[in-house]
């Protein structure tokens, strides 16, 4: 929905999520539950720490334990800063990253000094993961945002149905409980909570019925 909303839209996403900070923009902001604050463009940096240009990249590196993503051998959040404080000051690309690395190593090589198994970890792709050399390619892919995996058949699915019309037949609080007792999420939750768990579906159908007549 972000990636495809109007120009005119400003959107507002309420999570505890982190992956989703790659999606503040100008017109994006995120309210984070446990931090019970917006975090926007104006104020990123001060809870993150680097730019939010910059995010899929840094996931796609270090990885990502709480989705079992594998990131590069030896290589943390403030390890990558330490190294790289481009990240928190501008835009940075993959290409960018594996050149400084270089750099770096290699000035560290005339300096007389012990290169960094960090460096060349990052420089030749080596990861305790199973994506081999191609860690930066499926990592971004399994990481960004902005580039979901979808066929294009897909994409324009959810397009129609993020801009289509709600349809009000069959929507009722019965057919609610029906599937739900289909899936057996009536014994999951449990006989106490079933009620509390059905009530925030109920206001939303009244809600829709009333828009509709």
């Amino acid at each position: 929905y972000c990636l495809t909303k109007k120009p005119s839209e400003k959107i507002t996403l309420c999570t505890n999520d982190r992956d989703m900070a790659q999606l503040i923009d100008d017109n994006v902001r995120i309210y984070f539950l446990d931090l019970k604050n917006y975090v926007d463009n104006s104020n990123f940096i001060s809870y993150f720490c680097y730019k939010p240009e910059n995010g899929a990249l840094i996931k796609t590196m270090i990885g990502d334990n709480s989705d079992t993503i594998k990131g590069i051998k030896g290589l943390g959040l403030k390890t990558l800063l330490n190294l790289f404080p481009e990240l928190s000051e501008r835009e940075v690309s993959i290409n960018e990253i594996l050149s400084l690395s270089k750099e770096k190593q290699e000035e560290r090589i005339k300096n007389k000094q012990k290169p960094l198994s960090v460096l060349d970890n990052i420089i030749n792709s080596v990861t305790e993961g199973v994506q081999g050399k191609r860690i930066y390619e499926i990592n971004d892919m399994l990481v960004n945002l902005k580039k979901p995996m979808m066929t294009e058949d897909g994409i324009n699915e959810l397009e129609q149905l993020i801009d289509g019309t709600l349809d009000s037949s069959g929507r009722d609080i019965k057919n609610v409980l029906m599937y739900m007792k289909r899936d057996g999420l009536d014994k999951s939750i449990g006989e106490a909570r079933y009620p509390e768990y059905l009530m925030p579906f109920k206001k939303l159908i009244d809600r829709e019925k009333i828009i509709f007549d």
